[in-house]
């Protein structure tokens, strides 16, 4: 019986998205540690062949019409069977002819899967009425150990990293008192990521004003956390998130603060934030 090939197509292979570790990377080690092998798939390109054509290929948060279209031709031509990957609500904030468009698209797909059930019900508002939409959490991850030319590489984010630990050693701040928040920096359209936090900046200076605290910052946007935090009432650091350092970093605050407002999009999203700071982290 000839094996099946099994392809992944993610949105991006840089281990710094949570999405490809999580979604791509840790699924693919562990169907190789049950000896199932697996490859990503790689579309033909101006100076590339295409890759052999896969019999199931997964395609994580990989959702541009372009690539979608490519993905069912694919199907269309050889039979491939097709797995949609689907990280956040692509419908949220859409208008209702853009969505049954999408709806339509998704439709041509054999399996939707989902990090939470509030996603998985939104996709299925959209999508025909029977179609497989699993709901797959998000994996906890273990904490990275650098190689020697990892650490080397990462030496300025390491850097930046023993900074901070003086600062709030000097800081005065007690113990207890020193948060942190971390994740993207966000969009307006879907008013997330640093747009959650600046919504609650008020009540951490209220906070402030009976006894000192310290916020860290841990994004992907200088110039948006400066635009949304300059004028904070009370002491916020920024730091530039790293692979390597981020859980050092964790375990230099008391509280990791990660408040969402609710809306459809952030009802969507897998709990990855909330168990990345485990007791592992913490340790």
């Amino acid at each position: 019986m000839t094996p099946t090939r099994i392809a992944f197509w993610p949105n991006t292979t840089d281990v710094s998205v949570a999405s490809y570790r999580i979604r791509c990377a840790q699924i693919r080690d562990g169907l190789a540690a049950r000896g199932i092998p697996t490859s990503l798939y790689r579309p033909r390109g101006r100076f590339a062949a295409a890759s052999p054509v896969p019999d199931l290929l997964v395609l994580v948060k990989r959702t541009r019409d372009a690539d979608l279209a490519a993905a069912l031709e694919l199907g269309r031509l050889h039979g491939t069977r097709l797995v949609l990957d689907l990280c956040d609500n692509i419908f949220f904030g859409g208008d209702t002819e853009d969505a049954a468009r999408l709806g339509g698209v998704l439709g041509g797909f054999d399996a939707i899967v989902t990090p939470s059930g509030f996603l998985r019900d939104a996709v299925a508002a959209h999508v025909p009425t029977g179609m497989r939409l699993p709901v797959i959490p998000d994996a906890v991850e273990a904490e990275p150990t650098p190689s020697p030319v990892a650490r080397l590489i990462a030496a300025p984010a390491f850097l930046r990293l023993s900074r901070l630990r003086a600062e709030l050693a000097a800081s005065g701040v007690a113990e207890g008192r020193r948060l942190i928040w971390f994740g993207i920096s966000g969009t307006r359209k879907s008013r997330n990521g640093l747009y959650d936090l600046a919504a609650f900046s008020d009540m951490l200076a209220r906070h402030d004003v009976r006894a000192p605290v310290s916020l860290t910052i841990v994004s992907d946007s200088r110039a948006k956390y400066r635009e949304l935090f300059a004028g904070a009432g009370f002491r916020v650091r920024y730091l530039d998130w790293n692979f390597w350092t981020f859980n050092h970093c964790l375990r230099l605050h008391d509280i990791a603060v990660l408040p969402v407002r609710r809306n459809d999009y952030n009802w969507a999203k897998s709990a990855n934030r909330l168990t990345t700071p485990s007791p592992t982290a913490w340790r």
